[in-house]
């Protein structure tokens, strides 16, 4: 067990920090009374604190050895923890009884402490204790044909849909079993995690039989082969593929991914247009599974905050990753957790992530205690202030676990406690200035010419905040407008029509009992809206306009926003069987992405005839309102509600969803200090809808 600590420790930040060195009690609840809440159409609410806790890694038998750890960080300071929750330990095999004992254990410790709760659910295992979840021929594989290593642990392939099937079936048992944390305003995200190193990615290491370590490229295995060549079928034929890669494959079985130079791995996506493919690739599988984790999660409780974790996003080892285009990646995340080794520049660090994740996302960095005898209290603690400088909501601290690592860890505490930084609300950071960087820029350069660029911009701006914009160029270029990867049934892109003049992209987000919500825009229209019609096992059940504003959409250059949607599930739908739901442009042969999706839904409860539908009744706690408004609302029991909103203009400020009100429902926006002045509510539940005016100053 000592050796598997010390060994994940050192790969999860040798390599997943320090890479430049290498070149540069609802728990007894059935789920059943557990109401759903959809996604917000904002990112989550964002507790202002700025938060610093441990990392636990769960490694351990005995609940009281982490047990002590979380309860010496809490002396020293502390005021948050970061827990791992192990599939392999709460699972060992498919016919074991979940033994949730040592992570209930620090759960409690923490709530008895007052400490704010972060889970990280990973679903690698130890290779030795696969207990029948997947085989090796399911395991990820290198270039070399070596079969994934690391410190003991190995992942999946992310092609190979039945595991991650599985993996899905944990995260919403874990999910549903610490629900309770949410609902007590104790948990501050969750994330789901695959790789040895405990981070959401493609491992960019492997660990030889003989023990030692080297960077490599994955997944070669047989799931990720088959589903590449799948992919380029539904895109290219076999003469425009080999006039593509310049290459004289005889037939589509012989098409293989690109090894590149086993001593060279990160030039691999770089040489031609076959390694840029195969990035491309690789990332749309990860961008499918951190969704796929992502729906998961919010399908229990739509509140949680989901953040996504990346060993990092623009270090050398990043193409390995698949984590370059980390703005795609997260876009239906709240937040990232990247890792920077002592020696980063963790400015830069932080405006890259920063300018390309949503509005107020949740951003946390890890301090690395490996380094504890080498690095100075000095530069771990400008790590922690340059990091909350620069947006940060939480620093954790990982492997300060030990003993011998205690001083230093206590050191570190005091110091950023004595600089007042836990007491200071989490930056509302203001840019001087802005650069942009593209993706086939840092595949072929890494990050180098950006860094340099990101230096004399901070300089120039008396040494403020950079905007750091990502241009996922390659996505536009070969991968027929951004769409994901569907290896199980690959499809062409549907062309619109030649008559119509239309540009389409969107898609079919969340198919619900209560609502299908997404967003689909016409890049030739911008600021345009769009019809989407819907479909059930091919027969259309109804359209509805994509005209809900988005500011994630506005953002990320999508017009003025106005591109979402959220059509109501006919209760046609609710007959216990399973149907098969897809969405188009109407009048077009655009089908949005992610469709078709399957939909199971239990009979609606009905009135009886001489009932009368509730009135619903609306209530503003405290009007006028400052930053946060506080609405209740009654007469939508069972039902879905939605609240809008707006400004005098018509200006959508906040939207959400909320699939099953309580008998009194509850809900809070953050509305924050840029927008003042006359506001309209309008909530919606059943056949009524109720408009209040709200004072905000």
């Amino acid at each position: 067990m000592k050796n598997r600590n010390f060994t994940v420790m050192r790969l999860i930040l040798l390599f997943g920090l320090n890479a430049l060195s290498l070149g540069g009690n609802c728990a007894t609840t059935s789920p059943s009374f557990c109401r759903i809440i959809a996604p917000s159409s904002e990112p989550a609410p964002i507790n202002r604190q700025r938060y610093i806790g441990i990392t636990i890694f769960n490694f351990e038998t005995d609940p009281r050895i982490d047990d002590e750890r979380i309860e010496h960080s809490a002396a020293a300071g502390c005021n948050a923890v970061e827990i791992t929750i192990n599939w392999d330990r709460v699972y060992p095999t498919r016919q074991s009884t979940a033994n949730w004992k040592v992570v209930d254990s620090h759960v409690q410790t923490a709530i008895r402490l007052g400490l704010k709760i972060a889970l990280r659910i990973h679903v690698g295992r130890e290779i030795a204790n696969l207990g029948s979840f997947w085989g090796t021929s399911e395991t990820m594989q290198a270039a070399d044909g070596l079969r994934m290593n690391g410190g003991g642990i190995t992942q999946f392939s992310y092609a190979h849909q039945p595991t991650v099937e599985l993996a899905k079936n944990f995260v919403k048992e874990t999910t549903q079993r610490y629900r309770y944390l949410q609902q007590q305003n104790r948990l501050l995200f969750i994330s789901v995690v695959a790789s040895p190193a405990l981070e959401s990615e493609f491992s960019p290491v492997h660990n030889k039989p003989d023990g030692t370590k080297y960077s490599a490229a994955f997944d070669y295995g047989g799931p990720m082969k088959l589903a590449f060549r799948q992919w380029l079928q539904g895109r290219f034929s076999l003469a425009d593929l080999n006039k593509r890669w310049n290459t004289g494959f005889g037939d589509w079985n012989a098409v293989v991914p690109p090894t590149g130079s086993i001593s060279d791995p990160q030039k691999l996506f770089s040489l031609n247009r076959q390694g840029q493919d195969w990035y491309v690739f690789r990332h749309r599988l990860l961008e499918r599974f951190l969704n796929d984790m992502t729906n998961t999660l919010k399908g229990v409780d739509g509140s949680i905050r989901v953040v996504n974790q990346h060993g990092a996003v623009w270090d050398r080892l990043s193409g390995l990753r698949a984590t370059y285009a980390f703005k795609s990646l997260n876009q239906n995340a709240d937040g990232l957790k990247f890792n920077d080794g002592p020696t980063y520049n963790h400015r830069f660090s932080m405006d890259v992530v920063r300018s390309n994740l949503k509005p107020g996302a949740f951003m946390i960095n890890a301090v690395d205690g490996m380094f504890f005898n080498s690095v100075s209290i000095d530069t771990y603690f400008n790590q922690v202030k340059e990091c909350f400088q620069h947006g940060a909501s939480m620093i954790t601290l990982a492997n300060f676990g030990g003993t011998d690592a205690r001083a230093t860890l206590s050191q570190l505490i005091q110091t950023v406690l004595d600089a007042g930084l836990l007491n200071q609300s989490v930056t509302d950071v203001q840019t001087g200035g802005t650069i942009s960087y593209k993706l086939s820029e840092i595949l072929r350069d890494t990050y180098s010419p950006i860094s340099t660029r990101w230096t004399d911009q901070y300089n120039k701006s008396g040494k403020k905040p950079i905007q750091v914009n990502l241009i996922e160029d390659l996505f536009d270029e070969t991968d027929n407008a951004d769409e994901p990867a569907q290896p199980e049934k690959p499809v062409e892109d549907p062309k619109p029509s030649p008559t119509v003049s239309a540009n389409y992209d969107g898609y079919l987000d969340k198919v619900e009992c209560g609502t299908m919500r997404g967003w689909v825009w016409d890049r030739n229209d911008p600021d345009g809206s769009v019809t989407v019609e819907f479909s059930a096992d091919g027969k259309v059940i109804g359209t509805t306009e994509a005209d809900i504003y988005r500011s994630d959409l506005e953002n990320a250059g999508k017009g003025n926003g106005k591109h979402a949607y959220s059509f109501t599930t006919p209760a046609s739908l609710k007959d216990n069987k399973t149907h098969q739901i897809s969405a188009k442009v109407c009048n077009s042969s655009f089908t949005l992405k992610y469709a078709p999706k399957s939909l199971t839904c239990a009979p609606s409860a009905r009135l009886s005839a001489g009932s009368a539908e509730s009135k619903l009744e609306v209530t503003i706690l405290g009007n006028p309102v400052q930053e946060q408004l506080s609405v209740e609302v009654r007469g939508a029991e069972g039902k879905p509600l939605r609240f809008q909103i707006s400004d005098l203009g018509g200006r959508i400020v906040s939207e959400r969803i909320v699939e099953i009100a309580l008998g009194v429902e509850n809900q809070q926006f953050r509305l924050g200090s840029e927008v003042t002045g006359l506001l309209i509510l309008r909530v919606i539940g059943g056949q009524q809808a109720v408009t209040v005016k709200l004072l905000k100053y």
